[in-house]
C-alpha cells in the first residue's frame, strides 16, 4: 500500500459519528426552507446546495450545515427585501442566517450570476468550492446545467491558467533569493509558502480541477495522481518552512535549505509540465512571459 493509499484508508476508518446526522439533519432543513413563507413563493426558481465538510462526507466536530440558496439577481434582491421588510434581517447586501438558534448550521443566498463569474473569472477556489457540493434542490436543472456547460469550457483553456501558475512559482523562487542573501527571515518564509501553494494549486490543475481553499489544501492533495515521493516532498517542506529559524547571510542557494528544497519540488514540477506539453518556451524563459 502507498503512503497516500494509506493515509486515505486511515482517513476512512476514522470514527465519523456525525456525518450520517448533519446529512439526515440537512435533509430536514432543506425541506423546512422549501416551506419558509419567503422561500416558497420562489423556490421554483432556485437552487439549494449543500457545501463544506458534510456535503464532501469528511465532516468532524466541527462541522456544520452550510446551505446556499442560488437565484437570479432580480429574484436575490426580492427575497432580501422581504426579509428585509418582515424584520428576519438588517443586511442589504443579502441574507447570512443560521438554522437555529444553536447555528446547528447557516445559510446564505447567491446568485447564478455570481456562479457564472467564478468559472469565467477563472476563481479556482470558488469552482472547487462549488463542484464539490451536494444538490439538495435544483429548479429546472438550473445550477447542475450551468456547472456542466461552464466547467467544459473552463477545461478547454486550463493550460493557460496553469503557465500562469508556473509562472507565478518562477517569480516567487526569484524573489526568494534576495530575503535569503540578506537574511531576512520572514520574507523568505512568506515566498517560500506561496512557492509550496502554488506547486499544490497545479497538481490540482493538472488532474482537471480546481483547488480547494488552504484549509483543505493539503488533505485533498492526497486525492491528486501525484507520485508518492512528490507528495511526501511537499507534505515535508512544511516542516523547513516552520523551522527556517535564523537564516545566516551571503551562503550559495543551494545551502539554504529553504530555497534547495523549493528547487527541487518545482524541478519536479517541470517535468510533469514537460510530459504534458512537451518543453515549452515559457518553461525556461517564463520572465518573459511575466
Amino acid at each position: 500500500m502507498s503512503i497516500k493509499d494509506k493515509l486515505l484508508f486511515e482517513a476512512g476508518i476514522m470514527e465519523n459519528k456525525n456525518l450520517l446526522y448533519l446529512q439526515n439533519r440537512a435533509l430536514y432543513y432543506a425541506k423546512e426552507l422549501s416551506q419558509h413563507k419567503i422561500l416558497q413563493k420562489y423556490w421554483n426558481h432556485l437552487s439549494l446546495i449543500l457545501k463544506g465538510s458534510v456535503a464532501r462526507e469528511y465532516s468532524d466536530k466541527y462541522s456544520d450545515i452550510d446551505f446556499v440558496i442560488f437565484s437570479d439577481q432580480t429574484r436575490k434582491n426580492d427575497i432580501v427585501s422581504e426579509y428585509i421588510k418582515d424584520g428576519l434581517s438588517k443586511r442589504e447586501d443579502g441574507i447570512f442566517l443560521p438554522l437555529n438558534d444553536t447555528w446547528e448550521g447557516h445559510y446564505n443566498l447567491d446568485t447564478y450570476e455570481n456562479l457564472e463569474a467564478h468559472f469565467t473569472n477563472g476563481d479556482m477556489m470558488a469552482v472547487w468550492e462549488y463542484s464539490n457540493i451536494m444538490i439538495m434542490y435544483d429548479s429546472n436543472n438550473r445550477y447542475s446545467g450551468l456547472i456542466a456547460l461552464h466547467t467544459e469550457k473552463l477545461l478547454e483553456n486550463i493550460h493557460e491558467l496553469i503557465k500562469k501558475k508556473y509562472i507565478e512559482i518562477q517569480l516567487n523562487m526569484d524573489w526568494m533569493r534576495q530575503p535569503l542573501r540578506r537574511a531576512d527571515v520572514c520574507a523568505s518564509i512568506q515566498y517560500a509558502a506561496h512557492v509550496q501553494r502554488y506547486c499544490c494549486h497545479i497538481l490540482f490543475l493538472l488532474s482537471n480541477q480546481g483547488y480547494p481553499p488552504d484549509k483543505w489544501l493539503f488533505y485533498y492533495l492526497k486525492k491528486v495522481n501525484i507520485a508518492d515521493h512528490l507528495y511526501m516532498r511537499i507534505i515535508n517542506y512544511s516542516k523547513t518552512i516552520c523551522g527556517a529559524g535564523l537564516i545566516k547571510p551571503d551562503k550559495e542557494l543551494t545551502e539554504y535549505e529553504l530555497y534547495a528544497q523549493a528547487s527541487e519540488i518545482v524541478n519536479e514540477i517541470i517535468h510533469i509540465l514537460k510530459k504534458h506539453y512537451g518543453d515549452c518556451q515559457w518553461m525556461h524563459e517564463w520572465y518573459l512571459y511575466a
